[in-house]
């Protein structure tokens, strides 16, 4: 599944998850994996104007799972996705195994309800 990085205001994207449709309103990325962060190698002598000098991290981690959060609509009377499922999420971008840490709803009425979601990919 590609980084959550590029789905940020992603508004009008679709996720389904555990076979139900849900409408993204708003997809934000967690934190960052240690094991992506690049070291700052410059030092104070660097020429005005030059690109800073950057080296990938000397140790490597286990890979960290990827945790985003989905803001997200549903027709109809959906609960939006269960805290502690596990399936497939799949979305514009592609798909992947990923387990729903949190859910909760905002707003329900008659036609839609309204909630967020935050899921982490499971590593196999």
């Amino acid at each position: 599944m590609p980084d959550p990085v590029t789905w940020i205001s992603s508004q009008g994207t679709t996720f389904t998850f555990a076979g139900a449709s849900f409408k993204c309103m708003e997809i934000s990325r967690e934190g960052s994996a240690p094991s992506r962060e690049r070291l700052d190698l410059s030092t104070l002598d660097i020429a005005d104007g030059s690109d800073k000098v950057y080296a990938n991290a000397p140790l490597k981690e286990p890979a960290d799972p990827l945790k985003f959060t989905i803001q997200f609509r549903a027709h109809g009377s959906s609960d939006g996705p269960t805290a502690g499922a596990e399936g497939t999420l799949t979305t514009t971008g592609g798909s992947g195994t990923y387990r729903c840490t949190a859910s909760s709803i905002s707003r329900r009425t008659a036609q839609f309800v309204e909630g967020s979601a935050t899921f982490e990919q499971v590593l196999s």
